[in-house]
């Protein structure tokens, strides 16, 4: 079936082999009676195949190249919905009607990041996502503070949710073999959100400090943010760097800026 499709370079496709790979990612996804699960990017149907036999309530595939959306409707006919659209047009919150969705995929190289932002940026929607991503993508999803993958990303998937990585992928699992290894991570969006905590704001913080991840937070904050306000600072240290930061110290530095820029 894989060979009969040619893979587009446009769309990052590799397709995974390895059906007992796909078992094990899609058991991963804790599958239950009431669940609304999502596909992103359901290529020939290998995890596909795997979802239909899970006890979720519904299932939609979302698959941008039409050869591969009518593939998957030929091969699973009154199975499941497909919308043949990119993952990042798509209103997660429409899926999230009744109860907060499920997602699971395998996840195009070239918006990788891109759809790890629209998650956690729709996180108040989702219970839980599992991604096969590029492993050094997802060593920065893990990654600690003061460590070379500690990031934007980081924060960012962090403050939303608990990560974990399921386990690494050889490239080998793949046709056409890719240039990189793979991981399959687990994102439980399980964290409350905070209502005092401006989020706009924190991003911006982020966003800001990463810039220059070697210098100090002074420097690359007064680009943004005004001077004045900074000087009043006291919580956190600006002499350190973004990099030597844990999430908390974070959304700490976000409450004193937001008061001192009143």
């Amino acid at each position: 079936m894989i060979e009969k499709i040619k893979p587009l370079k446009k769309f990052s496709q590799n397709f995974l082999q390895n059906t007992y790979l796909a078992e094990k990612i899609v058991e991963s996804l804790n599958c239950e009676n009431d669940d609304i699960v999502v596909e992103i990017g359901g290529g020939t149907g290998v995890l596909t195949e795997h979802l239909i036999h899970q006890k979720c309530k519904n299932l939609t595939v979302i698959e941008i190249d039409p050869r591969l959306a009518k593939l998957l409707g030929e091969r699973f006919p009154d199975r499941i919905s497909i919308i043949q659209r990119s993952f990042l047009d798509m209103s997660i919150a429409e899926f999230a009607r009744v109860d907060r969705i499920k997602v699971i995929g395998n996840i195009p190289y070239h918006i990788t990041s891109d759809i790890i932002f629209k998650l956690v940026d729709n996180s108040r929607y989702l219970n839980r996502a599992v991604l096969m991503i590029q492993k050094e993508v997802a060593e920065r999803l893990i990654a600690v503070p003061a460590s070379k993958d500690y990031g934007i990303l980081t924060v960012f998937t962090t403050l939303y949710s608990t990560v974990q990585k399921l386990l690494d992928v050889d490239r080998e699992n793949f046709y056409p073999i890719p240039n990189v290894d793979s991981s399959v991570v687990v994102l439980d969006f399980d964290k409350m959100h905070d209502e005092s905590l401006n989020y706009r704001l924190l991003k911006k913080i982020v966003r800001a400090g990463f810039t220059g991840r070697r210098k100090m937070l002074r420097n690359s904050l007064r680009k943004v943010f005004p001077e004045e306000a900074l000087k009043r600072i006291t919580s956190i240290s600006l002499n350190r760097r973004p990099e030597e930061l844990t999430i908390e110290e974070f959304k700490i530095l976000t409450k004193e800026l937001s008061s001192t820029m009143e």
